[in-house]
């Protein structure tokens, strides 16, 4: 014979209540019904949980450690199901997202932070590369969803425009004399830039700028990892440019002057980008919306602080 949990029920009502006629009324059950379900768990246990006497029932010993024991188990099993009626109601699965290191830096920790404690049954992948790469990982479906420069994309890829940010020189200063102060791209004549791969967007537009003001680099080191460009900026032999959302952290000034370009301004478009064919799971949908309402926030705020 197997417990039951409903015996442990009926006993610890019998206990609390101190008679079965009492218990049974409390249980909306027959006494000869409670009576029942007392012996067969003494039956199991092999054990007297009550003295019977004339005026009633008296727990024994080892009826008083079982009270104990059966009050926790029956905590514990309300407290399951608590928790899986919980878990059922909250979202699950995997979201799967591509970041440049533009939103890697600066953005992505504080929209993940609340996202995964507002669903902690989610998991969540992320890989961080530039846009030729999370476009391609996007078309093939390894990813769920992306943000990167607008471009051509292809057939199988949904986009939708997101924000415009504005890219601004960045280089090591003593002061912040000219730091978040407009410069205009005719002034950059001697400079040693770090830029991205020719293969990347964002390197097309600068390279037509730069053309188109005659501009002679000092000297040049193209790079595709954030990482190395910031290093080398910091350093103080190098400069770059860089979309500002990337430089959120340096607003204020730090030793690096962050400077936007002007006569023309310098603008990259943002766009989100997913698998047509792909349906979007909730929680997908909902750690989009999250990090739309981050990158729109941040880039309106580099716009108010760069004007």
């Amino acid at each position: 014979m197997r417990l039951k949990l409903r015996q442990l029920q009926y006993y610890v009502a019998v206990f609390e209540e101190g008679s079965f006629t009492a218990a049974a009324h409390r249980l909306n059950a027959t006494q000869s019904g409670v009576s029942m379900q007392i012996k067969d768990l003494e039956e199991i246990l092999d054990a007297t949980l009550f003295d019977r006497v004339a005026k009633g029932i008296i727990p024994t010993k080892i009826g008083h450690r079982t009270y104990s024991r059966a009050v926790q188990i029956l905590h514990e099993v309300h407290a399951l199901k608590e928790d899986v009626s919980v878990q059922k109601k909250q979202l699950s699965g995997t979201v799967r997202l591509g970041v440049m290191p533009t939103f890697a830096r600066s953005i992505l920790a504080p929209v993940l932070e609340q996202f995964l404690a507002e669903n902690p049954l989610v998991d969540v992948e992320i890989v961080e590369a530039y846009s030729s790469v999370l476009t391609e990982k996007v078309n093939s479906g390894k990813l769920d969803f992306s943000v990167v420069p607008a471009d051509e994309f292809a057939p199988g890829i949904k986009s939708s425009y997101l924000a415009t940010d504005i890219e601004v020189l960045v280089r090591k200063a003593e002061n912040d004399a000219h730091h978040l102060q407009p410069i205009t791209l005719s002034d950059l004549h001697e400079l040693k830039l770090v830029l991205p791969l020719k293969s990347n967007s964002r390197r097309t537009k600068i390279d037509a700028q730069l053309q188109s003001f005659d501009i002679t680099l000092a000297g040049l080191i193209e790079c595709d990892s954030m990482m190395t460009t910031l290093d080398l900026v910091q350093r103080g032999y190098w400069s770059s440019i860089l979309p500002a959302s990337l430089c959120l952290q340096n607003l204020v000034f730090d030793g690096l002057e962050v400077r936007p370009l002007q006569n023309p301004t310098l603008n990259t478009d943002y766009h989100l980008i997913q698998p047509v064919s792909k349906p979007i799971e909730e929680a997908t949908s909902i750690l989009i919306r999250q990090l739309e309402t981050a990158i729109k926030s941040s880039v309106a705020k580099l716009q108010l602080a760069l004007r």
